[in-house]
């Protein structure tokens, strides 16, 4: 276990409501200890107010490189279909390297901003062929590291995209980079855990993309 230090704040809004002169005590990034009414240690951390950290709930962090791409001044052009022909455009541009650097800028961006957690439904899985890294987890490995690189607790839940349409459609030429069965998320997820199996600060899920995406013996498999 890490040596635990402590933090003093002025006032802190807990569960129980405000506070004033509180010391937190942390060790392994987790609160072991909170004492209201408290004198400062003499190498306590000394800030203002603590509040808890806001959350981002639904997070596709490479969608970044799609800002001022899809949008028209007056409106007239944009549609749905417009900004996916943007997005396919943008993944066929995607290296592994790439997409770490675009994500770590946004999860930064994200705690500069006062955010302290990001759910990321990630669902571009393969290389811009359709073809599996060698290792499965390879894109989910690089967006778990930039949000721990940028300082952000993460929620990554891999994205079982398995068809392009409802009845089971085929996916597209274009829709290749997320394909992304049942089983295949089971993987990336359990390589996520054990890659990261020591921070506090990562956790793991699984998430349909959609109705259209997952059938119902999909959803089943994800359920149990």
């Amino acid at each position: 276990m890490n040596a635990s230090h402590v933090m003093h704040a002025y006032r802190a809004l807990l569960p129980s409501g405000w506070a004033s002169n509180v010391n937190f005590t942390i060790s392994d990034g987790l609160f072991q200890k909170i004492d209201v009414d408290a004198t400062p240690t003499g190498n306590a951390v000394r800030v203002g107010t603590v509040i808890a950290g806001v959350a981002n709930l639904h997070s596709h962090a490479f969608q970044r490189s799609l800002a001022g791409m899809s949008e028209r001044r007056d409106g007239s052009a944009d549609t749905f279909m417009s900004w996916r022909s943007a997005m396919y455009s943008a993944l066929d541009r995607l290296t592994p390297d790439l997409f770490e650097d675009i994500c770590t800028y946004v999860y930064a961006r994200m705690v500069l901003f006062g955010y302290t957690n990001v759910a990321e439904f990630h669902y571009v899985h393969r290389d811009k062929k359709g073809v599996l890294y060698d290792n499965p987890a390879e894109l989910s490995i690089r967006t778990v590291r930039a949000a721990r690189n940028a300082g952000i607790g993460i929620t990554h839940l891999p994205v079982i995209y398995r068809y392009g349409g409802f009845n089971r459609q085929a996916l597209s030429p274009q829709q290749a980079r997320m394909e992304c069965a049942p089983e295949m998320a089971f993987t990336i997820a359990e390589s996520v855990k054990s890659a990261f199996k020591s921070d506090v600060a990562v956790s793991v899920g699984l998430a349909p993309h959609s109705l259209r995406a997952v059938d119902h013996s999909g959803m089943d498999q994800i359920a149990k």
